[in-house]
């Protein structure tokens, strides 16, 4: 019996198509004999379960859930503060924004106390 193969599409930038391709990968695998194939989306958006429900086929498999636990730790701990970790995320960014400004302004004031 063949090893499971376990792929994982992963990017905190959005937009760039792991929805897309996992659904074609998945789709593939399955057309050329090397399925099952099983698709778990773990993405908040559930863009990959919603194309799931929209086909016909009953092929590639869409888990119920999301993963809970990876290399036997247990995430659910960490899935309930994603909203935190939101919210630090964007804190951040903020944080990054002000401090380039801030060091332009000082730049700009430096030049010009030469000049």
């Amino acid at each position: 019996m063949p090893r499971p193969v376990v792929i994982v599409l992963a990017s905190q930038k959005g937009g760039v198509g792991k929805t897309a391709l996992s659904a074609h990968l998945a789709v593939a695998a399955e057309a050329t004999g090397n399925g099952p194939v099983v698709l778990y989306d773990t993405d908040p958006q559930q863009s990959l379960a919603e194309w799931w429900q929209d086909r016909e086929a009953e092929t590639p498999q869409l888990a119920k859930g999301g993963v809970t636990e990876a290399y036997g730790f247990d995430l659910s701990p960490i899935a309930a503060r994603y909203p935190e970790f939101v919210r630090l995320a964007e804190e951040a960014r903020a944080e990054r924004a002000e401090m380039g400004r801030l060091r332009r302004r000082a730049t700009a004031q430096s030049q010009g106390a030469q000049g």
